[in-house]
């Protein structure tokens, strides 16, 4: 325990040496500016202000539709998926749960309720997935805590051991849910 308190309290350092780095304070007031000044904007592009002015809710079945296009493109041959396809299906579908939590409440109804619980059930699936590829990179990295103690390497071992059992029993679980979101009717149509 003493060796990742000890590399907790390095990393902490490091983080509290990033925040308050003279780059740090440049970068926020870098961001204020540009925020007050509409930096974004584009001054030879005058439709701009009438496109930002368009209601939000007229805008949301597009953008929930791009963003489950993108997890549909990412779970092609979902059962042939490598960990990086894994990987990057799991971020298009967080990016698709965001979309629909905020856009969501716009178009409420069942169906809404229906398809972000297939969402959700999906994400859970992917959880062991996640914590099993999370822990390999921490524990069995270029950092691995106390390399010199057989305990300590006894219980990465073990904890490695135990997620990788448990992704292996997640991914038909991903398989399956995905099928139940593909086939949930998008509440926006």
């Amino acid at each position: 325990e003493t060796v990742l308190a000890a590399r907790r309290e390095r990393i902490r350092a490091e983080v509290r040496a990033v925040l308050a780095a003279p780059a740090t304070s440049g970068f926020l007031l870098d961001l204020a500016a540009f925020v007050e000044t509409r930096g974004w904007l584009a001054p030879a592009d005058y439709g701009q202000t009438e496109r930002l002015a368009t209601p939000i809710g007229v805008l949301a079945p597009g953008l929930l539709g791009h963003r489950q296009r993108k997890a549909k493109k990412r779970a092609r041959h979902i059962r042939d998926l490598d960990a990086a396809g894994l990987h990057a299906l799991r971020k298009a579908l967080k990016k698709l749960r965001y979309t629909v939590d905020m856009l969501g409440g716009l178009l409420p109804g069942k169906r809404a309720d229906a398809y972000r619980a297939a969402l959700k059930e999906l994400q859970d699936s992917f959880g062991a997935l996640n914590d099993a590829a999370m822990a390999r990179h921490e524990l069995a990295g270029p950092e691995t805590p106390a390399p010199g103690d057989p305990a300590a390497q006894r219980a990465v071992g073990w904890t490695l051991g135990a997620l990788a059992v448990e992704a292996l029993d997640a991914r038909p679980r991903v398989i399956e849910r995905w099928g139940e979101l593909a086939g949930t009717r998008p509440f926006w149509k």
